[in-house]
Order: structure tokens, then sequence, then C-alpha cells
């Protein structure tokens, strides 16, 4: 008995000296700079608001980067996108009618990313957009997303940007980025990080002359992405199955739509429409095969029920809305995308630009 309370003792002991290395190892080498207090993005995204493309080579807190581009850029943009990676494609060449775009989307941004972004994006613009484009995700309104990455480097300046808009609010908590000293993705890359002794942050100024690299992608200028040619060259159809194969992207539990986040989202469109600026919310297709299995799964409904309520908002406060869940709806078909709800860049960019192409601004 006792050399059994012995084992489970050394067992429990060794987890936690395992925990604490771990642990002591991701805040040490901090690929992506979430324990940085110094902006490590400084000198990339001043090469990006200086006109040069970037090139993404490992794991990076896009948050912190787009916050770095805002506050380095002279924020003169006709165009600005707000929105998850569902909307990263569009660029320059999809809004040439309006003029230069800035995309300020982040990869899974929740509303409170959207919110944030704009606040900070408000707080140093040189002029007035003519045009936002918002992503209308449909998780946006669902409190059980699970999506928290904004509390890394965004969790002050939501709150700012609340108190602003007159929603009393408490403090927002920053657990988020001492998570990350547990995860074993993190893990990876302060692993790859040590055994290459690379210290340069993971995104280099693109001096190519391709689109695309093979395993890497690149940021445009203008902050659009184009991913690489392993992505956009796999199986898009086995890609769509896979994704919901399991739980389905921000949209599990998804109980109801939540009112005080459409308050917010309501806020939000009311802020950036007082400058004077265009609204359009883009509803991003899903694959084919997604949309379908989404359509006759009953606890899916509140994707639908969101798409809903995004265009009687539209109808009612004098915004544009363009796109549809549903990608027979708009024109589409499996070849526009290369995974369940990502449109290939040409496609993305193709129906765009002839959405927005009657707009009289």
């Amino acid at each position: 008995m006792v050399q059994a309370k012995r084992y489970v003792f050394d067992c429990v002991i060794g987890l936690l000296v395992l925990v604490l290395c771990t642990a002591l190892l991701n805040w040490w080498q901090d690929p992506a700079g979430a324990f940085s207090d110094d902006n490590v993005y400084e000198s990339t995204a001043k090469a990006l608001c200086e006109g040069k493309g970037l090139v993404i080579s490992g794991n990076y807190d896009e948050r912190a980067f787009i916050k770095s581009v805002v506050w380095q850029g002279d924020n003169d943009y006709d165009v600005v996108v707000l929105g998850s990676s569902r909307v990263m494609s569009i660029g320059d060449e999809s809004v040439s009618k309006f003029g230069a775009l800035r995309s300020l989307a982040v990869s899974g941004a929740a509303l409170e990313d959207d919110v944030a972004i704009w606040h900070c994006y408000k707080k140093k613009m040189s002029s007035v957009p003519k045009v936002v484009i918002i992503d209308g995700a449909p998780w946006l309104f669902n409190k059980n997303s699970e999506e928290t990455r904004w509390k890394n480097k965004l969790a002050l300046d939501y709150v700012e940007a609340l108190h602003d808009m007159g929603f009393s609010v408490v403090e927002a908590d920053d657990y988020n980025r001492y998570k990350t000293l547990f995860s074993m993705m993190y893990t990876k890359e302060s692993l790859k990080k040590l055994c290459t002794n690379k210290e340069s942050v993971p995104i280099e100024i693109w001096n190519e002359t391709e689109n695309s690299y093979e395993d890497k992608q690149i940021l445009h200028s203008d902050g659009s992405r184009i991913y690489s040619q392993k992505t956009l060259q796999g199986d898009a159809d086995a890609s769509a199955r896979a994704y919901i194969s399991g739980k389905v992207y921000h949209v599990e539990e998804y109980n109801n739509l939540d009112t005080e986040r459409q308050k917010i989202f309501e806020k939000l469109v009311q802020d950036i429409q007082s400058k004077g600026t265009t609204v359009v919310i883009f509803l991003p297709p899903y694959h084919p095969i997604v949309y379908d299995y989404l359509k006759k799964e009953a606890k899916y409904s509140n994707v639908f029920a969101a798409e809903r309520w995004y265009r009687s908002f539209a109808a009612e406060n004098g915004v544009v809305i363009i796109g549809g869940y549903n990608p027979s709806s708009i024109g589409l078909d499996d070849k526009a995308f290369f995974d369940g709800m990502h449109m290939r860049r040409g496609a993305q960019g193709e129906y765009v630009k002839k959405a927005l192409m009657n707009l009289n601004l």
C-alpha cells in the first residue's frame, strides 16, 4: 500500500514538473510574442504600411500584429475590412472603384475583435473611409463560440470601445494569454523556435516574384492574404467533409442569438455610419457540402437565423448586404472554395467586385 501511494505521488510530482517545464519553455521562447512588453511586430508592420508584402513563416499573434499595423500606418484608406479569415482574401483589386483598401481581418474574428479593432483604427485614422466591409459571420451572436484570442492584446481596447458606446461593462481579464503557456500548439512552435535558434518574428518581407509559396502564406501590402500553394492545391471536397466531421467551427451550442451581442453589433455599425461611411455586411458562403450539412441539422438552425437577422437589420438601417451562406444563391459552386469555409481569392474577389459595382459612392 505504501509503495502504491509512493508511486501515485511520484507520478503527480512528475506531471507537475512536466507542466511547469512546458509553461517555462513557452514563456521563454514565446514564438508569437504573447508575453513580450515590446512591440515585436513594429518593423514588419511598418514595412507593410510602406507598401511591402510579407511572408508568414510561422505562428504569430495576428491581433497584436494588426494593432501594430494600425499604429504604424497613416490610416488613410477608402475601404476597411473587418472580420475573420473568411474575408482575408478581399484585396485592392476587389474595390478598385472606391480606392485603397486596408484589411484588418484576423483569424476566427469574434464580435469583440471587430469592435476593438475598429476602435483602434478610428483613434488613428487620418481620413474617414468611404466603405467598411464587415464579415457577417454566423457566430458573432453565439456566446458559446469559445473564441477568446481577442483577450491577448485587445481586451482593454474592447472595454474602452464599449464604454464609448455607452455600455456598462466590467474590466476584461487577460487570462487567455496565460492559457497559451499550456497549449500544445504553442509548445510545438516554441520547440521549433528553440531548435532552429530563430530569434526573428515569423513574418518576413516578401522579396519573391511568385504569387505564393508552397507552404507559406503571403500578406499583400493591403493586408489581404494569399494562402500557400499546399493549401490551395488540396482536395476542397475532402477538406469540407473533414470540416463537418467533428465540431463545426464556432457554431456548436448555438442555442440562441444573444441579444446583448446584437445590441453591440448595432452600436458598432451606427458608430461607423456616424462618420458618413457606408457599411457593407458580407455574408461569406460555405462550401456546398458544409452548407447542405448545416441546413439539415436542427442544432445549427441559428446559423441561418443569424443570416435572416443580418438581412433584416441591413434593410432597416441603411446597410448594404451582399453574399449569403448558400453558395448557389449567389451563383457559386464547389470550385470557388479551397476548404469548408474559405473561398479562393479569385472567386471571392470577383464576386465582391461585381456585388459592389452598383454602389453609388
